[in-house]
């Protein structure tokens, strides 16, 4: 904390948004990444208004799709819907770990002994399986966390 106040006193004096407070501390729920908010907590233009709205929908964004991606189904494949994906007859051979007929495109996911449709990865990051179903989410979190990510790094110190 006082490292934080010692180069905060020289930015306070020549800062973008004028002299301002000590920044205030925003974590992410979802990553924990921490970021700064820079005279933004008086409000004193509109840049900063901007700025701060910008940051809180980011990280309240990133917080839900963590939460989607990581409490949702996948694509898991059971024995009931297995072979009638999309209408189709078509299935790929009997999983050699659970036994289960899973349409074509889907592989057994051995982090949680199930077979995923349309497969990507595990994450270990969310605990999760991504796959058919969990795709976009997926997607739309990594680009929020690259958002802020970039945000952080670019930042001037």
């Amino acid at each position: 904390a006082g490292m934080w106040i010692t180069k905060w006193h020289g930015f306070e004096q020549h800062g973008v948004y004028g002299p301002s407070v000590p920044p205030a501390e925003l974590v992410s729920p979802s990553t924990s990444q921490t970021f700064h908010v820079h005279g933004a907590l008086r409000m004193e233009s509109t840049a900063a208004v901007a700025y701060t709205g910008t940051l809180a929908a980011l990280c309240i964004a990133t917080g839900v799709l963590y939460s989607r991606v990581y409490a949702s189904d996948p694509g898991w494949v059971t024995d009931d819907v297995a072979p009638h994906e999309s209408g189709s007859q078509k299935t790929a051979p009997p999983c050699q770990y659970c036994g289960v007929r899973p349409p074509l495109r889907s592989r057994h996911c051995l982090n949680t002994g199930q077979c995923v449709r349309k497969f990507d990865h595990y994450c270990h990051l969310l605990s999760t399986a991504v796959g058919d179903l969990n795709h976009a989410d997926f997607f739309l979190f990594i680009l929020c966390e690259l958002t802020l990510s970039s945000e952080t790094l670019a930042r001037p110190r």
